[in-house]
């Protein structure tokens, strides 16, 4: 059997566990301080201690729905970790579940923990409900606590198939500190009133070494951050004095939900660098003035956030133009740029036009190029492109005679409609009698929505059989 998890479908009240999954370290071994393994059977029972959880093969089984019973199935794992396998059901959880045990001057003597949910979330019929999880850990602590910490510095930790349910009460759902190689996949979180996802990380001119939150893979995240006010979704910093920062994070097919008539936020950015997230989608509510959809914030550290990359984001759904992309703070003069490629629009997501810092993947060509060679005959008038917002363009083109004839002119004509009514630019009109004469350009089009963009080349008292060669070329500028 490969290392790869193949496909398995798994019932949302099974508890065996998938022996499919990649093998993890053995932890049969395992010194549970005098409580001892429970030898009475033979007969294939997985080995128990003292009921919260059992040795099932190369696997600890949490046998108890609390946050205590997982804690101490962490626990039970040796220094270098191992899994922890969570049937499905709902986690009474009353206290803050820890992994590693790192500080801001000593590394984690502990790492390699492997959380598992039994079994990925299951969407229903409405898309834009946060998908329903087997697994979950629901926040019964503390007004304020923290559902689940890890606490680096560290290398090596995974999470799985779970909801992090901070029942409206918890303020962060999972923090991750100065912890590399991280995965993260089928993840959500919901109710929780500060943070929802939290990586920063302590500081590498105290450690003396690097302590960097970084190369963290995420994969299907989806937050449901709730109506409370600046109430984060997913938060990644480092330490305020820049030696550590959250960098190299990827994450892949997210979505946050920011739900009710509060300022919300759904990605802030802050000391960070080179993170990565492809097909983010961030839904508003009602257009709510303040509800962010991707903030960077230079107040920490004016050299951060730098070189993070977002492609295909849509990030537009009922949040207004204005707070689609900001900025907290002013960067540094000398820092790379932030970028922006392939923003979707068709939900409302513009282009920002005011974001220090931020470079967008623009100009966009069309493929619709226009192109004639040695055409004899004029050209009525024709539709290069009808888009479906309103934009702004540059029109770039050439027309050249390529053969003369013996009277007349050639003129090409670009014309559009904007906000107010039909509007046309041409170029000069060329000589047909000069087989040398062309005339080159740019015209700048700002197009109302749904209506064409088109050109023509006309012939104006045209005699014998001149030709011309013609390309008409479009950008989208916004």
């Amino acid at each position: 059997m490969s290392g790869r998890l193949g496909p398995r479908i798994i019932s949302a009240d099974d508890t065996t566990v998938p022996a499919d999954l990649p093998a993890a370290p053995a932890i049969l071994a395992v010194d549970q301080g005098g409580t001892g393994l429970d030898t009475s059977t033979s007969t294939g029972v997985p080995y128990l201690y003292g009921g919260s959880w059992v040795i099932d093969g190369a696997y600890i089984r949490v046998n108890d729905f609390t946050s205590t019973a997982i804690q101490a199935a962490i626990d039970a794992l040796p220094a270098t970790g191992g899994d922890v396998l969570l049937p499905a059901g709902t986690y009474d959880c009353t206290a803050q579940i820890n992994i590693g045990d790192g500080t801001t001057t000593t590394a984690s003597t502990r790492r390699g923990v492997r959380l598992i949910g039994i079994a990925p979330p299951v969407y229903g019929a409405d898309t834009l409900s946060y998908p329903a999880s087997p697994v979950v850990l629901s926040w019964s602590g503390d007004v304020s606590g923290t559902m689940m910490a890890v606490a680096g510095p560290l290398r090596g930790f995974e999470c799985h198939n779970i909801q992090f349910d901070g029942a409206g009460s918890a303020d962060y759902g999972l923090i991750i500190q100065s912890v590399g190689n991280a995965k993260l996949s089928c993840v959500t979180f919901t109710g929780c009133t500060a943070i929802s996802l939290y990586t920063t990380c302590v500081s590498a001119t105290t450690a003396g070494f690097s302590t960097n939150t970084d190369v963290l893979l995420a994969d299907n995240i989806v937050v449901y951050v709730p109506s409370v006010a600046a109430a984060y979704g997913i938060y990644l910093t480092g330490h305020a004095d820049g030696s550590a920062s959250t960098c190299y994070a990827t994450f892949t097919n997210t979505r946050i939900y920011l739900d009710g008539t509060e300022i919300t936020y759904g990605v802030l950015l802050q000391v960070a660098d080179a993170c990565r997230f492809d097909n983010l989608l961030v839904y508003g509510t009602n257009n709510v003035a303040g509800t962010y959809g991707v903030v960077f914030d230079y107040s920490v550290h004016t050299s951060f956030p730098t070189q993070c990359l977002f492609v295909g984001p849509d990030v537009g759904w009922e949040i207004p133009a204005a707070s689609q992309w900001m900025n907290s703070g002013s960067p540094a003069a000398s820092i790379n740029p932030n970028t922006i490629l392939g923003l979707a629009q068709g939900n409302g997501g513009a282009y920002p036009t005011d974001v220090a810092n931020l470079e967008c993947g623009l100009p966009l060509t069309r493929s619709e190029w226009v192109a004639y060679t040695d055409r004899g005959t004029a050209v009525g008038a024709t539709t290069i492109v009808t888009p479906y917002l309103s934009y702004l363009w540059r029109a770039t083109y050439y027309l050249a005679m390529t053969a003369a004839g013996t009277g007349g002119t050639v003129t090409l004509t670009l014309g559009w409609t904007d906000t107010v009514g039909l509007k046309t630019a041409s170029s000069s009109a060329l000589d047909a009698t000069d087989a040398t004469a062309y005339a080159q350009g740019e015209v700048i089009i700002l197009n109302a929505a749904t209506t064409t963009i088109q050109y023509a080349v006309s012939f104006g008292g045209v005699t014998g059989s001149p030709t011309f060669d013609l390309r008409v070329r479009l950008e989208r500028l916004s």
